[in-house]
């Protein structure tokens, strides 16, 4: 029996793949997943990982699944509105706790409100309320809509990010932990973005690329943007 179909349709990422695709540094990715184990040094305080690792260590390398891919997205997002770590640090543990779930900013969309971070959940009997991750009250103020406006959540009662368009939903390039193992690819056809862009920087031609994969020229330079532009694995 193979060890790994555990793994089968939660997406298997390591830390450099995290980085070329959410454009987050190194050292962000670690301290979310690893924590800060400086302790005794300059008085710093150790710090517990944020994201709980779907995988964790795999052969001793640290190996993210999607869910965690969409923490750090989240994570970043609202560090960028201006919300400090450490308190999102607070409020991850919070929404932890009060929805019981391991990964919380993958389950439910996350709203701003200032310096406030807001979940929107539902009751028993369906009616809708907001709940303020900073100090737990129940919020009844509009806010801004969802960070990631580029994932996909389920439909289900409890919803949970499914896929990530990471070049934007006008591209075609989509990031799906049931398709090619979770790493980008071009939605219509399935074909690795990776593959398509070495073809094109091999062949010269986005033509004879998407000739040679049978796949729409369009994706072929969704692809090869995508490889160029953002994650940089290809040059251009």
């Amino acid at each position: 029996m193979n060890d790994n179909y555990h793994l089968l349709g939660k997406g298997v990422y390591s830390i450099q793949d995290a980085m070329a695709f959410s454009g987050l540094s190194f050292a962000r990715v670690r301290h979310w997943i690893r924590g800060d184990k400086r302790s005794g040094k300059f008085g710093r305080k150790e710090n517990s990982p944020i994201i709980c690792l779907q995988h964790g260590i795999i052969n001793g390398v640290y190996t993210l699944g999607f869910l965690d891919l969409v923490e750090l997205l989240m994570i970043s997002k609202i560090n960028e509105e201006g919300i400090s770590v450490r308190a999102i640090r607070s409020m991850h543990d919070n929404a932890q706790n009060w929805l019981e779930k391991s990964h919380p900013f993958a389950y439910y969309k996350i709203y701003t409100a200032g310096i406030d971070l807001i979940i929107k959940l539902s009751d028993d009997s369906g009616d809708e309320f907001l709940l303020n991750m900073r100090n737990n009250n129940i919020e009844l103020k509009d806010v801004t809509e969802p960070y990631l406006k580029d994932i996909d959540f389920s439909n289900e009662e409890k919803e949970i990010a499914l896929r990530w368009w990471p070049f934007g939903r006008d591209k075609s390039v989509v990031i799906d932990p049931n398709r090619f193992r979770g790493h980008p690819i071009v939605a219509k056809r399935g074909v690795s973005t990776l593959v398509l862009a070495e073809s094109v920087k091999a062949e010269g031609s986005i033509r004879k690329a998407a000739h040679w994969y049978q796949v729409d020229e369009t994706e072929v330079r969704d692809a090869y943007d995508f490889e160029t532009i953002i994650t940089k694995r290809v040059a251009a």
